[in-house]
């Protein structure tokens, strides 16, 4: 399974029983065929492919060149998040630049999907660009735990990196700054994806910004925790599983095996056109 997304490259291979046999994601800087075939080339070395899915904003015209068969990346969340032990009544997953909120009904194929993908104010491009101002590096943002109770833009992203760097050249702690901008990030995808319904428990919260930066959760714990007190919900978990960020591309792998289509392209093929 192939999903190919605004910043990172995430492939996934599945053996027969189900089980994650190789799975790597990687930024592409704007150099996605080359990541993709070396991560290709890598995945090939190692197993033997028989269908290949992808999935993903960048992924769909790819699918034509590897064969592959095409699936909306709200759709293969739903796959993988379906192989979980304890299903989940909701899913937010956040990506580079867009963000998605599934709210599963009572019944199977009951499911309220939204996705953002015209704003980038709620998802990993606004923390990358603040992070760079800030000049914070990945292992300081794994780091962060949310702190303090500041309070930034939620609406905009350039108002939300205005409100950050302003907040830490006026001597406020960037571990505060930051937590106040997961919080507003957390703001931002209630209003514009949930735009009022509530997220039950278990909430599982999936994507790269999740995966890698702690502090997201704990300000998805803080307000969900809020909203279900005010609205007479009982609590419930908000996790983030393991391997996050690659529910989309074993979705992906999911729905190519169970459409059966067998992969067309050539072991040494390149997704690179020939000029």
């Amino acid at each position: 399974g192939i999903d190919v997304g605004s910043t990172t490259v995430k492939v996934v291979v599945l053996a027969p029983d189900g089980q994650v046999a190789y799975d790597r994601c990687e930024r592409h800087r704007g150099q996605v065929a080359q990541v993709l075939d070396r991560l290709l080339a890598e995945a090939r070395a190692a197993h033997r492919i028989v269908t290949v899915g992808v999935t993903g904003s960048l992924g769909a015209h790819l699918a034509p060149k590897l064969g592959a068969v095409p699936v909306h990346e709200v759709h293969a969340v739903v796959l993988a998040v379906r192989e979980l032990e304890e299903a989940p009544r909701s899913i937010v997953e956040l990506g580079g630049q867009d963000a998605k909120l599934v709210l599963f009904g009572a019944a199977p194929g009951d499911e309220d999907m939204q996705m953002n993908d015209r704003c980038a104010a709620g998802t990993g491009a606004t923390i990358d660009r603040i992070a760079l101002r800030l000049g914070l590096t990945s292992e300081e943002l794994a780091s962060c735990r949310l702190t303090g109770d500041l309070t930034v833009a939620a609406k905009c992203g350039v108002f939300a990196e205005t409100d950050v760097v302003n907040l830490v050249k006026r001597g406020a702690s960037w571990s505060d700054a930051m937590s106040a901008l997961a919080r507003a990030i957390v703001v931002q995808n209630l209003a514009v994806l949930a735009r009022g319904r509530l997220l039950r428990p278990p909430v599982v919260l999936l994507g790269g910004p999740h995966a890698h930066l702690p502090m997201l959760a704990e300000a998805w714990r803080e307000l969900l925790g809020d909203l279900w007190r005010e609205r007479g919900v009982a609590p419930g978990a908000v996790v983030v599983p393991e391997g996050a960020e690659l529910f989309a591309a074993t979705g992906a792998a999911l729905h190519a095996a169970r459409d059966g289509r067998p992969l067309q392209v050539k072991a040494g093929a390149k997704v690179r056109a020939e000029e």
